[in-house]
């Protein structure tokens, strides 16, 4: 059966679901629809290679815990400052602060000047640092936010939110932030917002810090800020042995803050992630003592996930060790995937320390067979992407390849 129809009897099928028998009690009738739900993702899933998540997370023994545990009885809730003492009590506080230690110690912040908490995903921690950053560069005058063209799409979104001038910046072809337009777009007279790409959404490509630094410099601008969206490179960059890899190091690398995802190296079943920043960017909203909680309102967000919390936790706890060999297996996977390809005669493209392997856009049947984002290159035309993550083996990426090169639109 084709990918389209395979799709189109998914849907159909939970559509009828919820057309089920009228005599099922309500818990019935729920489990019922769920069954079904879940029967037909699992025909559909394992093919799943095209986006940045990871399948291969097991949170088996953190939930047969949870479901008996106290704490899915009360309404947890990580509400405010996780350096406050809230006076909502049922919350993950501790557990939230090890996590801000533990990411501390990922990107070389001292732990005595770093301060986050627990996101949605990233989008939340990109928010959150252009905030803290306009915040601090108000100070100074209205500061311009700059982004490459192929930064997460949520940035552009945060500028409107945030009301912040948006200056966007053309990108390489392999999807780095051209640094001589930025030299010839930077507005020397204001303060500088960046969103730093650590992992541009299609190609994987790196925007460098020094570069884009030295340009700031040579223009003399005083005032500046620079947020990395590292919600993918974030993970993997932080436990690569390799004295090559592009550092996020706040001790030896002008970052101010950071964002990473949860749910793509480190692996959740649900989005979350987390913010990092230094403790001194609070100071101009620890004026703002919100009473109602007992804490200073300095996060974006009032109530926050303490479920989220926790399953982060869990998996930095029972996970770390993995990690390293981990990351190494990805890139080797995503190494592999390139070399094959070219030698079917498929140009692909892959960045260094990168997962994400780009290509010729193969056809809609195929793309959707194997869950394929695509986008259209000005460089390259249309363009499908593989990433690599946990999940996605040798054996799977033989059975994508062997799909690929019998595929009429990848050889017109």
């Amino acid at each position: 059966m084709s990918a389209a129809k395979e799709n189109f009897k998914h849907e159909q099928v939970i559509s009828q679901t919820f057309k089920s028998e009228e005599h099922l009690s309500t818990t019935e009738e729920a489990l019922f629809i769920l069954k079904a739900f879940e029967n037909n993702l699992k025909s559909i899933g394992g093919k799943f290679i095209g986006y940045p998540c990871n399948r291969a997370f097991d949170l088996t023994d953190f939930f047969d815990w949870w479901k008996n545990s106290y704490l899915s009885q009360i309404p947890l809730n990580d509400v405010g400052n996780p350096e406050d003492n809230s006076s909502y009590g049922l919350n993950s506080r501790p557990f939230e602060r090890e996590l801000i230690a533990n990411f501390a110690s990922y990107y070389n912040l001292p732990i005595e000047n770093a301060w986050g908490y627990t996101t949605t995903g990233g989008t939340l921690g990109n928010e959150q640092g252009l905030y803290l950053g306009r915040v601090h560069l108000q100070a100074f005058g209205e500061p311009i936010l700059y982004v490459s063209e192929e930064a997460h799409y949520s940035i552009k979104s945060l500028a409107k939110i945030l009301s912040i001038d948006l200056i966007v910046i053309e990108s390489t072809a392999n999807g780095e932030i051209n640094y001589k337009k930025l030299e010839e777009k930077i507005n020397p007279n204001r303060p500088a917002l960046f969103s730093i790409s650590i992992g541009t959404t299609f190609k994987g490509a790196i925007d460098d810090i020094k570069k884009i630094d030295a340009v700031v410099k040579a223009k003399k601008i005083e005032h500046f800020f620079y947020h990395a969206d590292a919600a993918l490179f974030g993970g993997h960059l932080a436990f690569l042995d390799d004295p090559n890899a592009p550092k996020i190091d706040f001790q030896n690398l002008p970052y101010h803050s950071i964002a990473v995802s949860g749910h793509k190296f480190f692996g959740s079943p649900v989005p979350l992630g987390f913010f990092l920043t230094k403790k001194e960017f609070l100071q101009p909203l620890q004026g703002d003592y919100i009473e109602y909680i007992s804490s200073s309102n300095v996060t974006i967000p009032c109530s926050r996930s303490a479920l989220n919390t926790l399953i982060l936790w869990w998996v930095l706890k029972t996970k770390k060790r993995d990690f390293p060999k981990e990351a190494q297996t990805m890139l080797g996977n995503a190494f592999y995937l390139q070399k094959q390809l070219l030698r079917h005669g498929i140009s692909a493209y892959l960045n260094r320390h990168s997962n994400t392997v780009y290509f010729k856009v193969p056809s809609p049947d195929l793309c959707r067979k194997w869950f394929l984002a695509t986008v259209t290159c000005p460089f390259l035309g249309p363009l499908g992407h593989v990433v690599v993550m946990q999940h996605v083996t040798k054996e799977l990426l033989d059975e994508f390849i062997s799909d690929l090169i019998q595929d009429s639109y990848i050889r017109s």
